[in-house]
Parts: C-alpha cells; structure tokens; sequence
C-alpha cells in the first residue's frame, strides 16, 4: 500500500498540498490507505477540500467508504446518547472516551471519524450501577467480562447487544 499522498494529505492540513492531486495507481494507494487507517471520512473531505479531483474508481470507493463510516457513526451516537441518558438516570456521569466524544472536538465533523464502539469511563464504585443502567438498553455483560471488573489486569466490562457495543472502563490503564 502506497501511503505518500495519504501523508501528503495529512502533513499539510489544513492547507492543500502543494503537489497535484493523484492520479492512477497513486489514486488507489491514497484510497487504500484512507480505508485501512479508518480516515475514509476525514480524507474525502480533506481531499474536496484540497479541490484535488481523483479518478473515478477511487473517488467512487472513498465516497462509499466515507458514507458507510458515517452510517456507522450515526448507529454509535445513537447508542453513546441511550447510554448517557440511561447512566444519569441513576446518577453516574461518565467520562467519554475515545469515538464521538474526542471527534468532536477535533474533526470537521465528527463523523468523519471511523468508531466502531462507545467508550466510557466511571469510577470503579460505580460500576455495578451502570453495568444495570446499560442492561435496560438491552445489552448484556459478554460471558468473559462478567465479574472480572475486581481483577488486576482488567480495565473496562464489554456490553453488547443490538444496539452495539460499549466499553465500560473503571481505570484507563489495565496492569
């Protein structure tokens, strides 16, 4: 995978690069990269943005892949908003980590950022309450998380369901 335009690209935001855009087998590596890398939303709009015009193939992929990231974003919003009401429901205010929350401050939009999941922190006190807030969501405690929050080693309980999946770290660093 050639990654040259996609850190040309990245170097000089949020300014244009000072060379064209790419072309042919450049085209594709910059599309390939932007995918892999979970930048497929950031790189279609910095690449409108750069007014740089790719080839038909590659435009046509990082727009699919753009679009489905930010489906995707809309499906994890969605959830980190059930979930936070749910927790103030019964008093725990969780700290957003990671996805949405970091998107939003730094991204042009946050769902241009590639998330898969809800990341939040609580204090390992409140970690009972909260597994029972997220389970009237309709997620459940993945069968390896159930009971582990005590261990040395662990630092978040896994929740998943139709919904999608939140992470509930009690501690940012595990060890």
């Amino acid at each position: 995978m050639d990654a040259r335009a996609l850190g040309a690209l990245l170097r000089s935001w949020p300014r244009a690069p000072e060379h064209p855009a790419p072309e042919g087998l450049e085209a594709d590596g910059l599309v390939r990269a932007a995918v892999h890398h979970g930048l497929a939303g950031f790189v279609d709009h910095a690449v409108d943005r750069a007014g740089w015009v790719l080839p038909g193939e590659a435009r046509a992929l990082l727009r699919r892949e753009s679009l489905t990231g930010a489906a995707r974003g809309m499906r994890v919003k969605a959830l980190l908003v059930r979930s936070l009401e749910a927790l103030a429901s019964v008093g725990v205010v969780p700290v957003l980590l990671k996805g949405y929350g970091l998107a939003l401050r730094l991204y042009p939009d946050p769902l241009q950022r590639a998330t898969t999941d809800v990341d939040l922190l609580v204090a390992r006190g409140e970690v009972d309450v909260a597994v029972r807030a997220l389970t009237g969501l309709g997620l459940s405690v993945r069968a390896a998380d159930a009971g582990r929050h005590g261990e040395e080693d662990s630092h978040h309980v896994e929740l998943a369901g139709p919904a999608g999946l939140v992470e509930l770290h009690f501690r940012a660093l595990a060890g």
